[in-house]
């Protein structure tokens, strides 16, 4: 679908077509990337597409030296991170993993002072307006023909291994067997679509969500191994080989109908487990809690920790080194000039405050920065992920294998 639009009067349309100064609006982006009806030529038609291509220079986004990029991208930075002076202009697909690493970047500033508190509203709710607002429909991508159907080759794979595996898939339900099939298939289903350079792959490739392996592959493979609630099947599971897009066989469809229950169980019932965990943790850690603001035990007792790619992150986040027997705060800023580097590192467990609490020296800045004190109910992040884990089974009943190998997972422990 891309264009190459630099240097054309379509290019200075698009600019213009935001007015001066640029506003982005609803209306504004319905205009250039829905599509409509041409009285003249009697086809629908699409003004722009998010992925044409553009020239950006300093007059369309400040700072910028001229580069060449996309509409869809310009938008996205004149929508969140214009505002931004710590970040600039993005120029790559606002993918998970992009809009992970702005989070970050946004907190950071935010506790540096860098930004303000309503520039980190701005970009929240910027976030939410452009990508999971009303606009979703319009500038995100969407299905098409290619990917709707289970491409040649990935069709024929799936044929010849459902031949080669008749009897542990149809006999002995093997899950194994059946994870197998699934992810070699739709491995094979994505290089396909991937190969057409087909702009709604960025619906499987910006990680936002959908699971190629979770859902492509139940739509258009197979739904693949169920969990057997019966205890009938000796392998603990049954496996369905019809899939969703082509519909379930009458002997899948009671196979796959367990998976209800299994689902339900996961969110309604797994879920007590974390709550159960929270309610442990609250009542043995409830009482720790972080000493006054810049309190200090006065200890010497420090640990011995050399900053590398692994601990930069964690330790850069305003802990304390003692150096030359002065302290040292360590920050997003400062802690790269001791990369490499062995320090003496002040830390919770070596800390001599009495009672409960720890000093903010040995614990360090970041949790007085986001006024969070009682840090003992701070361990109800954990039930979360465990909690958060239970729902998602709810979505997600795909069967995961690992290979243990004894050398690399059993030996290292002897």
């Amino acid at each position: 679908m891309a264009r190459d639009l630099r240097g054309t009067k379509k290019e200075k349309d698009f600019y213009a077509a935001f007015g001066d100064p640029i506003k982005i609006t609803a209306n504004v982006l319905v205009n250039l990337f829905a599509g409509f009806y041409n009285k003249k030529t009697g086809k629908m038609e699409i003004a722009y597409y998010p992925d044409d291509l553009i020239t950006v220079t300093d007059n369309e986004f400040h700072g910028v030296k001229p580069t060449t990029t996309t509409t869809g991208i310009y938008i996205a930075n004149k929508a969140i991170t214009e505002d931004l002076k710590v970040v600039g202009y993005v120029n790559k697909t606002f993918s998970k993993d992009v809009i992970g690493k702005l989070d970050e970047v946004t907190a950071e500033a935010l506790k540096a002072d860098d930004i303000t508190m309503e520039q980190m509203f701005h970009y929240i709710d910027a976030c939410q307006w452009l990508f999971g607002g009303k606009l979703a429909h319009v500038i995100n991508t969407s299905l098409s023909s290619n990917m709707l159907q289970l491409p040649p080759k990935a069709k024929k794979l799936r044929k010849e291994m459902f031949d080669k595996y008749s009897k542990e898939l149809n006999v002995d339900n093997d899950p194994l067997v059946a994870s197998k099939i699934e992810k070699e298939v739709t491995s094979v289903a994505l290089e396909e679509m991937r190969a057409k350079h087909d702009p709604a792959m960025n619906l499987f490739d910006s990680k936002c969500g959908v699971d190629p392996y979770n859902n492509y592959k139940t739509m258009f493979v197979m739904k693949g191994a169920v969990k057997d609630n019966t205890g009938l099947y000796k392998t603990g599971y049954k496996v369905a080989t019809s899939d969703y897009d082509m519909g379930l066989t009458i002997e899948d469809q009671a196979k796959v109908a367990d998976n209800l229950v299994t689902s339900s169980y996961a969110s309604g019932v797994k879920t007590q487990d974390a709550g159960y965990e929270a309610k442990k943790y609250n009542a043995t850690m409830q009482n720790i809690q972080l000493g006054p603001k810049g309190s200090d035990c006065g200890t010497t007792d420090t640990e011995k920790i050399t900053i590398d790619e692994s601990n930069a992150h964690e330790w850069g986040q305003y802990h304390y080194i003692m150096e030359n027997g002065k302290l040292v705060r360590l920050t997003p800023k400062n802690i790269n000039s001791y990369m490499g580097k062995k320090v003496h590192m002040r830390v919770p467990d070596r800390c001599k405050m009495r009672g409960d609490q720890y000093c903010n020296v040995c614990f360090g800045d970041r949790s007085y920065m986001i006024d969070v004190t009682n840090i003992g109910l701070a361990m109800n992040i954990a039930c979360g992920a465990m909690l958060n884990a239970s729902l998602k089974t709810k979505h997600d009943t795909t069967i995961k294998s690992y290979e243990l190998d004894i050398d690399r997972d059993l030996l290292m422990f002897a």
